[in-house]
């Protein structure tokens, strides 16, 4: 016969014993514990896999959530200050701290083409003639340059002496090198972005900040393209 489990039975032929005139029948008892032993060590090895599968893939579901996460912190806008014949001749870059608590800002470079112990500023610009090619700013490598020198050591105020402290809400304004010093608005349509990469800075500087409490973006941003034509 057939119980739950599908764990399947043989009934005995004959009656094996008999009590107060009633036959008892006996199974066997060790062909049924070696199934039921078998089922068990199925079963367990189906849980160990689908309990290292789910520990694999835990960290990158984690990982995903906390990136979509993250609420923003820094603002970047790319605000024009003058115009010219309809086309912005002046711009300035505004930082805003967006989050809920204090945020310290080294004071960013310009146009890197690698990551910066300062954060930095890149202001993308094109310009298309009326009849011919488009042009556009180039990017410089930011940080020290070669050679050795002497390296004081790495203490919170040295680290952040030049730093702007904002709290929520307010802005940090640092102007912008434009126009360039050839080719000053000539004819042609001209689009302008800037982003905002944040400071990269080393594992001991890491860990003094964070002892101190202190906060520094995490965080690229951007503009939306500004577009301009000049006839």
């Amino acid at each position: 016969m057939r119980c739950a489990g599908a764990l399947l039975i043989r009934k005995p032929r004959r009656c094996q014993k008999r009590l107060s005139g009633r036959c008892r029948i006996e199974s066997q008892p060790s062909e049924n514990r070696a199934l039921v032993n078998s089922i068990v060590r199925t079963a367990m090895k189906t849980f160990a896999l689908c309990l290292l599968a789910c520990l694999m893939l835990a960290p990158m579901r984690i990982w995903s959530q906390s990136e979509q996460a993250l609420p923003p912190e820094i603002r970047l806008e790319l605000l024009p200050t003058a115009f010219a014949d309809g086309v912005a001749s002046g711009f300035i870059f505004v930082l805003t701290n967006v989050s809920g608590r204090d945020i310290s800002i080294p004071p960013p470079e310009f146009n890197c083409s690698s990551p910066s112990q300062n954060g930095f500023i890149r202001f993308q610009w094109a310009f298309v003639p009326v009849n011919g090619d488009g042009i556009g700013s180039g990017i410089s490598s930011c940080g020290p340059g070669g050679g050795i020198y002497p390296v004081p050591p790495l203490t919170v105020s040295s680290l952040t002496r030049n730093w702007t402290l904002l709290h929520p809400g307010e802005s940090l304004r640092v102007p912008a090198n434009w126009p360039p010093s050839s080719g000053l608005m000539l004819s042609g349509s001209y689009t302008f972005s800037a982003s905002y990469s944040p400071p990269k800075i080393s594992s001991e500087a890491e860990h003094l900040l964070s002892e101190a409490g202190i906060i520094i973006p995490r965080q690229k941003v951007e503009t939306p393209e500004q577009h301009y034509g000049k006839p």
